[in-house]
Protein backbone atom coordinates (compact mmCIF):
# COMPACT_ATOMS: atom_id res chain seq x y z
CA UNK A 1 0.00 0.00 0.00
CA UNK A 2 1.29 3.36 -1.16
CA UNK A 3 1.94 5.68 2.38
CA UNK A 4 0.03 7.78 4.20
CA UNK A 5 -2.70 10.30 2.36
CA UNK A 6 -2.61 13.76 4.29
CA UNK A 7 -4.97 14.59 6.87
CA UNK A 8 -7.00 16.36 4.43
CA UNK A 9 -7.42 13.65 2.12
CA UNK A 10 -8.35 10.79 4.29
CA UNK A 11 -11.98 9.58 4.46
CA UNK A 12 -14.17 10.10 7.72
CA UNK A 13 -15.53 7.21 10.10
CA UNK A 14 -18.85 7.90 8.16
CA UNK A 15 -17.45 7.36 4.59
CA UNK A 16 -15.67 3.28 5.68
CA UNK A 17 -18.55 2.90 7.93
CA UNK A 18 -15.82 2.54 10.92
CA UNK A 19 -17.21 0.48 13.81
CA UNK A 20 -15.72 0.22 17.12
CA UNK A 21 -15.62 -2.78 18.33
CA UNK A 22 -15.30 -4.49 14.88
CA UNK A 23 -18.58 -6.90 14.44
CA UNK A 24 -16.47 -8.89 11.97
CA UNK A 25 -14.63 -11.59 13.38
CA UNK A 26 -10.37 -11.14 13.35
CA UNK A 27 -10.65 -8.32 11.50
CA UNK A 28 -9.37 -5.31 13.60
CA UNK A 29 -6.92 -2.14 12.69
CA UNK A 30 -5.02 -3.94 14.82
CA UNK A 31 -4.31 -6.32 12.16
CA UNK A 32 -4.54 -4.10 9.20
CA UNK A 33 -1.90 -3.14 7.24
CA UNK A 34 -3.11 0.02 6.87
CA UNK A 35 -2.36 0.92 10.57
CA UNK A 36 0.54 3.38 11.77
CA UNK A 37 1.68 2.96 15.11
CA UNK A 38 4.36 5.41 15.94
CA UNK A 39 5.30 7.72 19.51
CA UNK A 40 2.86 10.28 18.14
CA UNK A 41 -0.06 7.56 18.51
CA UNK A 42 -1.93 5.11 16.05
CA UNK A 43 -3.57 6.34 13.09
CA UNK A 44 -4.02 5.27 9.78
CA UNK A 45 -2.54 5.53 5.94
CA UNK A 46 -6.35 6.53 4.52
CA UNK A 47 -9.40 7.34 7.32
CA UNK A 48 -9.38 10.26 10.10
CA UNK A 49 -7.96 9.59 13.34
CA UNK A 50 -9.36 8.84 15.80
CA UNK A 51 -8.52 5.28 14.94
CA UNK A 52 -8.50 2.23 17.50
CA UNK A 53 -7.28 -1.49 17.59
CA UNK A 54 -10.39 -2.92 18.28
CA UNK A 55 -11.96 -0.79 15.11
CA UNK A 56 -12.83 -1.73 11.93
CA UNK A 57 -14.02 -0.07 8.07
CA UNK A 58 -14.55 -1.00 4.84
CA UNK A 59 -11.18 -0.47 3.48
CA UNK A 60 -9.48 -3.09 6.09
CA UNK A 61 -6.87 -5.33 4.22
CA UNK A 62 -5.65 -7.15 6.80
CA UNK A 63 -1.79 -8.13 6.81
CA UNK A 64 -0.10 -9.98 4.23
Amino acid sequence: MAGELAAKDKATHTEVRYERPSEHAGHYCANCRSLIESTDGIRCKTVRSPIYLNGWCERWPGKS
